[in-house]
C-alpha cells in the first residue's frame, strides 16, 4: 500500500505501507514493509528492507538497505547497508554505516563511517569517527575524531582523537585521546592515557595511565636501526630548574660496564651496556632517586636511557681534568721550586769556586813567597 500526493513524482514504494504517507516529496525509492511509511517531503531517499527508513519525514539523500537500517531517522545525507545500521539515528546526518548494527545507536553524530558488523555501534553523539572491522570502536559513545581499522579496534574506547590500526589496537584505551597504534594489539595497556604511540605487533608503551610516551616494537625485537643518527631536542626554552649535573665522575666510577647475551636473540651476539638495577643503586648513592634514565614497566621491567650517561660521563672528564691541572700546577710549581733552589744552588757554587780561586791564588803567593825566602836563606848560609 502506498501513498502518492498530487505534487510527488519519480517515487517508487513496493511492499506494504511503503511510502504511505508521502505527499510532496519526489524520487524517492522504498521496498519492503514500512519502508519510508512516514515520508511525506523528502526527496532523493532509497529504503530497501522492512522499516528502513520508516521514521523518516522530510530527510533527503539518505539511503537504507537492511531491515530496520535508518529507522528513527529524520536528517539528511546519511547512509546504511546492514540490519539495524544506524538504527536509533535522528538528527544525525552524513553517516556512513556499512555492517550489522553498525552505528546502531547514533542519534545526532554526524560525519561517521563505519564498516563492519557493530562498528561504532554505541555512538550516539560522536562525530567524524571511522570504523572499519567487526566491533572496532564498540564502545564509543560521545568521542570525535576517532580511527579505528581492525577487528575490535579502539573497542573501549569513548575519548577524542585516537587512531588505531590493527587488530586489537588500542582496544583498552577508555578516555585516553590522541593516541596512536600502528599493529596487532599495539597499545592494547593504553587505558586513560593521552598522546601516546605504539608501533608493531603488541609494541606497548610502559604505563598505560601515562601520557607523551612512544614504543616501536615488541619485546621479541631484537635489532633497531636508523640511517642516520637520532636529533634530540634540548632547546633552553623547553627546560626549567636547570643545573650543573651533580652526577660526575664518582657516579661513573660506580658503574659495572658488562658484557652480555640477549636472550631472546638467536645470533648470540655479544652486546655492551650496564644492568639497569645496578644503574638505580649508583644513583641512589649519589641521592638521586626521581630521574628519567631509568624507567620500569607495569610488569616491573627496567629500561635504561642510555643518552643521559653524556653528561655525566662529560662531568667525570672536567672532573678528571681539573685534577689533572690540579697535579700539573702543583708539579710545576716543584719544578720551579727546584729550579729556584738549583739555581741558587748554582750561583752558590760560582760563588765559591771564585772563594777557591782567590784562596788558592793568595796560597799559591804565600808559598812562593816562603820558597824564595827559603831559598834567600839557603844561598846566604851557603855563602
Amino acid at each position: 500500500m502506498s501513498g502518492t500526493g498530487m505534487q510527488s513524482s519519480g517515487n517508487t514504494g513496493v511492499g506494504s505501507y511503503a511510502l504511505y504517507s508521502l505527499t510532496s516529496g519526489y524520487n524517492n525509492v522504498a521496498f519492503g514493509q514500512n519502508s519510508l511509511v512516514n515520508t511525506t517531503s523528502g526527496n532523493n531517499n532509497a529504503a530497501f528492507g522492512n522499516g528502513a527508513l520508516s521514521s523518516n519525514l522530510s530527510g533527503y539523500n539518505n539511503t537504507a538497505f537492511g531491515n530496520q537500517a535508518l529507522q528513527s531517522n529524520t536528517a539528511s545525507q546519511n547512509s546504511a547497508f546492514g540490519t539495524q545500521s544506524l538504527y536509533a539515528n535522528i538528527d544525525g546526518t552524513y553517516n556512513s554505516a556499512f555492517g550489522l548494527s553498525s552505528l546502531m545507536a547514533n542519534t545526532s553524530g554526524a560525519a561517521n563511517s563505519s564498516f563492519g558488523s557493530q562498528a561504532l555501534r554505541n555512538n550516539t553523539t560522536g562525530g567524524s569517527n571511522c570504523s572499519f572491522g567487526e566491533n572496532s570502536l564498540y564502545t564509543n559513545i560521545i568521542g570525535i575524531g576517532n580511527s579505528a581499522f581492525g577487528l575490535q579496534a579502539l573497542y573501549l574506547n569513548t575519548g577524542s582523537g585516537n587512531s588505531a590500526f590493527g587488530q586489537q589496537a588500542l582496544n583498552g584505551t577508555t578516555t585516553g585521546e590522541n593516541n596512536t597504534a600502528i599493529g596487532t594489539q599495539a597499545g592494547t595497556i593504553i587505558s586513560i592515557g593521552s598522546n601516546n604511540s605504539a608501533i608493531g605487533y603488541s609494541a606497548q608503551v610502559p604505563d598505560g595511565a601515562a601520557s607523551n610516551q612512544v614504543r616501536i616494537g615488541n619485546t621479541a625485537i631484537t635489532y633497531a636501526g636508523v640511517q642516520v643518527a637520532w636529533t634530540i631536542t634540548s632547546d633552553r626554552k623547553l627546560k626549567s630548574n636547570i643545573l650543573t649535573s651533580n652526577l660526575g665522575l664518582d657516579f661513573i666510577s660506580k658503574l659495572r660496564p658488562v658484557s652480555y647475551f640477549r636472550k631472546n636473540d638467536e645470533s648470540q651476539k655479544v652486546e655492551y651496556g650496564f644492568i639497569a638495577q645496578e644503574v638505580e643503586e649508583a644513583l641512589k648513592d649519589n641521592a638521586v632517586t626521581n630521574n628519567g634514565m631509568i624507567s620500569k614497566d607495569v610488569e616491573g621491567t627496567y629500561s635504561l636511557r642510555y643518552n643521559d650517561f653524556i653528561a655525566p660521563m662529560v662531568k667525570a672528564i672536567q672532573e678528571l681534568k681539573e685534577e689533572n691541572e690540579k697535579f700539573k700546577k702543583e708539579k710545576d710549581q716543584q719544578i720551579t721550586k727546584l729550579e729556584n733552589e738549583n739555581s741558587k744552588l748554582a750561583e752558590e757554587n760560582l760563588r765559591l769556586q771564585k772563594d777557591i780561586s782567590v784562596i788558592g791564588a793568595s796560597i799559591t803567593e804565600q808559598v812562593q813567597k816562603e820558597v824564595r825566602a827559603m831559598l834567600l836563606k839557603v844561598a846566604d848560609a851557603g855563602d
